[in-house]
């Protein structure tokens, strides 16, 4: 056989929807074909959509459905013809976790935004085969009484779905049985599927965030685009793409340090649960970024080593991140299958979803957030004080790494801030942003000083030149130092930043 197969998880959805009274008695269908096996199903379905209902918007659903023939993920996409393409997935363990491949089917609309549980709906469905004369089964029809969980609304809708190469004709023959009489209590649904009724009318978008809103709503903005990035980025770290590796890390870190610098905002003993959570994936995530971090750091530095052999001394650094690389991808890929990452992937919605928000977080965002901004300021600036002070040589590199991190920790808390505060937000960050990056190259080549001291043994003791790993050591120590004295003039350049009010 030549030619494109199709897909095996992708069909073709012909169908259509009808409303019924709960009581309604369904007409004879003898005129249209002869009933054959019905089946009895009890489904439940979780439907995950943007928090602005992007998906809902686009005519698209998303659902991970247990119960019946068919339970998995599904992903129905709008044609134009009116039909719909349905593509499945393993059912996997959670409806935190959308499968990558069905993710990346709809990225042109939901973006990095967040895919969160949007309705749970529990269908009771009586399914009955619909044969031709030659008893081939031509259509389903599906007799669904569904109650959205928990408030336990309800109602009665049916659906005719045309089977595979079945003639068009008998879908609107079966139709027009079943709503040809108006006293049956039949009539066309209007509403394009299950959750679009669950969920109501679509609500207008909310009005840009200002000094005004309240301090939860600005949060939760920020904490719901940093999910969004966990997960969809969660593909890309699948197959050990060094970009999403890093901008999952980061996400992970941005959400910590949300936590942390508004924690008075929020329940402890919900968030800091999570956070060390947090920090076990972005440590795991770590050991890989590190490693790519390393080696194109110390690429750059041996492009002109002297010695009679700068080749071996590549191959054996490259040899050596290679033989790390691969044990922290292995440590990365037992950690993406495990259960924990699954419970962690379902904190987050929950965070994304309802926040455990507590003491001031429903006051308006100017009587909160900047004071708490600022006393992430004030704490890197008095660990830079510390590092500066410092006589001896390890615990200044010590400061210097926490300076580092509290500084990241005014930038996130800044960046939280910029679509309510806007240019002066922006520029808080862009300021301790620029810290972070010159004292992030000082901690690349602590890193990578390690790397080298390392490999500097192992050459050694086979017997090998280690001159040319002096030479790199001392590249990377110069490096290091030009990067922490910048990094003390954009801290200057950071506290210049008048503060937030």
């Amino acid at each position: 056989m030549t030619g494109p197969q199709p897909d095996p998880a992708e069909h073709v959805e012909r169908e259509v929807k009808l409303e019924a009274e709960l009581d309604a008695v369904l007409p004879d269908l003898a005129g249209v074909a002869t009933t054959g096996e019905r089946r009895v199903h009890d489904l439940a379905a979780t439907y995950l959509d943007t928090p602005g209902l992007a998906l809902q918007r686009a005519r698209t659903t998303l659902r991970r459905r247990t119960g019946g023939d068919d339970a998995g993920w599904h992903l129905k996409l709008p044609r134009e013809d009116g039909a719909r393409t349905e593509r499945h997935a393993p059912l996997g363990r959670t409806a935190a976790r959308v499968p990558p491949e069905l993710r990346e089917l709809v990225t042109e609309v939901v973006g990095a935004a967040p895919l969160l549980p949007v309705a749970t709906l529990l269908t009771r469905r009586a399914e009955t085969d619909l044969l031709d004369d030659s008893g081939r089964v031509v259509a389903v029809l599906c007799d669904d009484v569904v109650l959205t969980a928990p408030a336990g609304e309800g109602w009665r809708e049916l659906e005719v779905e045309l089977a595979p190469g079945a003639d068009a004709a008998v879908l609107e023959r079966a139709v027009a049985a079943l709503v040809g009489d108006a006293r049956t209590g039949i009539s066309r649904s209007t509403r394009a599927s299950k959750v679009a009724r669950a969920l109501g009318p679509l609500p207008d978008p909310p009005p840009p965030r200002s000094p005004a809103s309240s301090a939860a709503e600005v949060l939760l903005d920020y904490l719901r685009v940093q999910v969004g990035v966990v997960q969809a980025r969660e593909g890309g770290v699948r197959t050990h793409d060094p970009d999403a590796v890093h901008k999952t890390r980061v996400a992970l870190r941005r959400l910590r340090s949300t936590l942390r610098v508004y924690r008075r905002l929020l329940d402890r003993e919900v968030t800091d649960p999570l956070r060390e959570e947090m920090r076990w994936y972005a440590g795991v995530l770590g050991e890989v970024r590190d490693i790519d971090v390393v080696r194109q750091h110390l690429r750059a530095m041996t492009t002109d080593l002297p010695g009679p052999r700068p080749e071996a001394v590549r191959a054996r650094i490259e040899s050596t991140l290679d033989e790390a690389h691969e044990s922290a991808t292995e440590q990365l890929d037992e950690a993406l299958g495990s259960e924990r990452l699954d419970r962690l992937a379902e904190q987050l919605a929950d965070l994304a979803v309802t926040p455990p928000w507590r003491g001031r977080a429903r006051r308006r965002a100017r009587a909160v957030l900047p004071r708490l901004a600022g006393q992430a300021v004030r704490r890197a600036e008095q660990t830079a004080a510390e590092a500066a002070a410092a006589t001896d040589a390890d615990d200044q590199q010590r400061l210097v790494h926490e300076t580092r991190k509290r500084a990241k920790a005014a930038r996130y808390a800044h960046e939280a801030l910029v679509p309510a505060w806007g240019g002066p937000a922006d520029a808080a960050a862009a300021g301790w942003e620029r810290v972070t990056e010159l004292l992030g190259s000082t901690q690349d080549g602590v890193t990578a000083a390690s790397w080298l001291a390392r490999t500097r043994s192992a050459a050694a003791a086979d017997g090998e030149e280690v001159a040319p790993f002096d030479v790199l050591a001392e590249r990377v120590a110069r490096e290091a130092a030009a990067a922490q004295g910048a990094g003390g003039d954009a801290l200057d350049g950071a506290r210049s930043v008048p503060r937030l009010r």
